[in-house]
């Protein structure tokens, strides 16, 4: 059965809050681990590559990092650091309806 855990914390001595989104599947292989916010970059058949990447300039956009990792019992962790302070973003992406279409 699938399960998703989402953990938001403040990192102590940072001015950042992580949080961290963590799944029970098969995890990401460590040769992709760099690879999977490249544009167009899909590991999965069909895919179109462009999910991760989205997120990850979302990230950026808000003055934050993400990694990817793998946890030791499994499964793949996303971890999202963003500073503590609120930041007005200048810009917005605009994603075409046909890039959200399956």
């Amino acid at each position: 059965r699938s399960h998703v855990a989402v953990q938001i914390e403040t990192v102590q001595g940072s001015g950042q809050v992580a949080m961290k989104v963590a799944d029970n599947g098969p995890g990401i292989p460590a040769r992709l681990l760099q690879a999977i916010f490249t544009p167009r970059f899909s590991a999965n058949e069909g895919g179109e590559g462009l999910g991760l990447h989205i997120v990850a300039s979302v990230v950026r956009e808000f003055g934050g990092t993400i990694e990817a990792a793998n946890a030791p019992s499994g499964g793949a962790v996303f971890t999202m650091r963003f500073p503590a302070e609120p930041r007005t973003v200048q810009s917005s992406a605009v994603v075409s309806s046909t890039a959200c279409a399956g």
